[in-house]
């Protein structure tokens, strides 16, 4: 049963409009998975990492709409480093350590 102040004629609409619900639902988990945490009370502050999470999931819904559902949020965040590393936009401070164990554990 549904607490609503919606008028529809037949239990079939309600759940119908109900269904809406759990994109919404997606949106707020998939940005809690991107937000980054702070604890910061500094206002500005808080309402910029908003705002980079409400931008680093549009640029994920962009891809997934481009490259199809299998595109996940994890995909996105990996290819991003990925491609972040390779144009020099970022170099992960442990990665010349993390190679040189990884090439003696996969035997390259």
């Amino acid at each position: 049963m549904f607490a609503t102040n919606l008028d529809k004629n037949t239990a079939a609409s309600y759940v119908k409009q109900y269904k809406k619900r759990w994109g919404i639902e997606t949106i707020f988990r998939n940005t809690d998975d991107i937000r980054i945490y702070t604890t910061s009370t500094d206002a500005l502050t808080r309402y910029f990492l908003f705002m980079f999470t409400c931008l680093a999931y549009n640029i994920w819904a962009l891809f997934q709409q481009l490259l199809g559902e299998e595109f996940t949020l994890t995909s996105m965040k990996i290819c991003m480093m990925i491609f972040m590393t390779k144009h020099g936009m970022i170099y992960p401070k442990h990665y010349d350590k993390f190679e040189k164990v990884a090439e003696r554990f996969f035997k390259l």
